[in-house]
Formats: structure tokens, sequence, C-alpha cells
């Protein structure tokens, strides 16, 4: 699948920083989205360490690095179902 260990190795840095900002997500995106936001919380599986998500403060979501390495991310329901044609328009 990769040509080089540098593009494995990039690869591995990209997925970690868009890992990490998961939370942060969550965070800013729980009012207006609880029910998505929720899932993707568990799924992270921080409710552990962090706490709740409705506990959470923006002001603290600029602490980059919440997710601890080697966290064990957990398939979930997806958070935005597939539309069937049927049920659109």
């Amino acid at each position: 699948f990769f040509s080089s260990r540098r593009r494995h190795t990039r690869y591995i840095s990209v997925t970690g920083v868009q890992t990490c900002a998961l939370p942060i997500f969550a965070v800013l995106l729980h009012p207006v989205m609880p029910l998505s936001t929720e899932t993707l919380w568990e799924s992270l599986g921080v409710r552990e360490y962090l706490g709740e998500l409705k506990d959470q403060r923006i002001s603290k979501v600029n602490e980059w690095g919440q997710l601890k390495a080697g966290s064990l991310v957990v398939k979930t329901a997806p958070l935005f179902p597939r539309l069937e044609e049927s049920s659109v328009g």
C-alpha cells in the first residue's frame, strides 16, 4: 500500500492529527448536533478520562492532545446515516 517508509510515516502523522482533532470537533459541535457528537464521544472512548461531553467547556477546547496515545477508537452507529433514495424528496 505504501511505496516508502516516508509515506507511511506521513500517513501515521496525518491520521494522528486528525484523530486528536475529533474530541475538539465534538465539543464545538455539541450545542448544534448533540446526538451525533455524543456518538462520536463514545466512539473515541474519552468519557473515561475526559468526562461527559455535556460537561466540557469550549474555553478549554484549545488544549491539544486530549486523546491519549494508544486510545482505541471503537465502531459505533454511523454519525450521519445514508438516506435512501425513496426517503429523499
